[in-house]
């Protein structure tokens, strides 16, 4: 009986033949973010029936959108995205991480940046410590 406002949170369920069931439910799993309500119509032949688009994401996007990182960050690249994705303080994901140990050890200064955008640059500076093909194609563009 209540209009929708847009600070709902979605419970949904994803169904596809021969896959998991992917589930967004309060209490077992994360939940979804209603972040825009549009295209509202009345169907059928009461006032009582409407028919809208919801938008939704994620709570860490949700998260992303508001946080910045001002930080110096030292140790192995996987360390600094342990710390961003699960910390309370940026993105506090309850989701799981799977992250592949670097050979890089240095100390990166962040400026102010979003996470995910932290998360990149990150990446970008990481270098495999399983795979070291990625070490001697780094040397040889040197």
């Amino acid at each position: 009986l209540l209009p929708i406002t847009g600070n709902e949170r979605l419970e949904l369920h994803c169904f596809t033949p021969g896959q998991d069931e992917i589930r967004y439910i309060e209490g077992e799993t994360d939940t979804l973010n209603i972040y825009k309500v549009e295209k509202i119509r009345i169907s059928g032949g009461t006032a009582r029936q409407q028919v809208y688009r919801l938008h939704f994401t994620s709570r860490e996007a949700v998260r992303n959108s508001i946080t910045r990182i001002s930080k110096a960050f030292t140790g192995p690249v996987e360390n600094a995205v342990n710390e961003i994705v699960l910390d309370k303080k940026y993105l506090d994901s309850v989701k799981p991480l799977y992250v592949e140990e670097t050979a890089t050890n240095s100390k990166y200064v962040i400026p102010n940046l979003k996470p995910l955008a932290t998360i990149k640059f990150l990446g970008n500076q990481a270098i495999s410590k399983k795979y070291s093909n990625s070490i001697k194609e780094l040397n040889l563009n040197i």
